[in-house]
């Protein structure tokens, strides 16, 4: 991480401006093998300082509800080479004036979904074919 930041010190006169547009910071991660053999790498990230405390809906920042959980929230992500990922961070609620208490928006996840963006959508992109085909196949036997 500190090559990072030093690479943007050299190249960009104002990084702060910069960094308004990351929107996930990676803290650590941890790479293992479970009993099985199976390698996993976890990744402990979070919501860049601007985004920390946004509505999942309307995407405004408010103010926190509490702090945050005992226990930290995993995600699962799509595989690297055979490697799952996993991402992983200490959510908290946050109150919106216009939707209640709610757990804060993370960038990586849809609201109350334990599957990361991009692997949702992978799901879906192979699920499409299989939707269409098995429509046209009823269309053509005449059933709705």
């Amino acid at each position: 991480m500190r090559y990072v930041l030093e690479f943007f010190t050299i190249i960009l006169p104002h990084p702060t401006k910069f960094c308004q547009y990351i929107i996930l910071l990676i803290e650590n991660f941890n790479l293992y093998s479970d009993e099985d053999g199976v390698k996993h790498i976890r990744i402990k990230a979070r919501p860049n300082k601007w985004h920390e405390n946004d509505c999942p809906f309307c995407h405004k920042s408010c103010p926190a509800y509490d702090k945050h959980s005992s226990r930290p929230t995993t995600w699962r992500g799509l595989d690297w080479g055979g490697i799952l990922v996993e991402v992983e961070y200490q959510t908290h609620r946050i109150i919106c004036l216009e939707h209640g208490v709610y757990v804060a928006e993370v960038p990586w996840a849809y609201p109350g979904n334990r599957f990361t963006k991009d692997f949702d959508l992978t799901v879906a992109w192979f699920a499409y074919p299989i939707c269409c085909a098995r429509f046209t196949l009823n269309i053509v036997k005449g059933q709705p």
